[in-house]
């Protein structure tokens, strides 16, 4: 078979993922972070080196501040719900997944928010600068797609990132296609925000992600329930 659908879903995986799941499924399949009996304490220590890995990737200076999801969409829904108020400014581009746009349609009815939406090349799909630096003065948020799973169009977050410094705005990547691919630092870019999938370019398997919140940030809880051995 010759699939092209990459974008959608990496395929084959590396032979090391199937066997780390058949692992975990056949010899350490328990709760992380629910006992102090061998095996939890073994899924907690592989939890928390995935986190440690994946700092490593986007350049994160406190692991902890990255969360696991079942994909990217959750991720961005945790964030855009957990971060965004009522009437609250946010600018994004006329080439974002509907991962981001339902979610702030959304929040639009239910929240008052206005979303204000920076033009895009129509050819290439590349951000059009000048109609995002006009429109950006007074955002509470910004919100990019990385790259677009439509055109392939990869946006300059570099140079995102410095505007969304200069006019002290938050900056939340949609990096659904490029993690794992393409090079993120959330340091150099000014990433505030950031959803991933982890069954594209991370090589894992269906139904994982997640997402990293800048230190500085707080946001609501989009889902209540318990917190394992760490009861508060």
């Amino acid at each position: 078979m010759i699939y092209l659908d990459n974008a959608a879903t990496s395929f084959p995986k590396p032979p090391g993922v199937a066997q780390a799941v058949y692992d975990h499924i056949t010899q350490l399949g328990v709760s992380s972070s629910r006992g102090s009996y061998r095996a939890a304490i073994e899924v907690s220590r592989i939890a928390f080196d995935c986190r440690e890995k994946l700092a490593e990737i986007f350049n994160i200076s406190d692991s902890s501040r990255l969360a696991f999801t079942i994909n990217a969409t959750a991720g961005i829904n945790t964030i855009l719900k957990g971060y965004l108020k009522k009437n609250s400014r946010v600018i994004t581009t006329s080439m974002e997944h509907n991962a981001v746009m339902r979610p702030l349609n959304y929040l639009i009815k239910e929240r008052g928010i206005s979303v204000i939406k920076a033009g895009a090349s129509p050819k290439e799909g590349y951000l059009d600068f000048e109609d995002f630096q006009k429109k950006i003065p007074g955002a509470d948020l910004a919100v990019i797609n990385h790259a677009s799973n439509v055109s392939g169009a990869i946006q300059d977050i570099m140079k995102i990132g410095k505007i969304c410094r200069r006019e002290k705005i938050p900056l939340m990547l949609d990096a659904a296609q490029t993690a794992g691919i393409y090079p993120i630092d959330v340091e150099k870019m000014n990433i505030s925000f950031m959803a991933f999938s982890g069954h594209k370019g991370l090589m894992g398997p269906t139904g994982c992600g997640g997402f990293y919140v800048d230190p500085d940030i707080k946001i609501d809880p989009l889902i209540h329930g318990g917190t394992g051995s760490n009861s508060e």
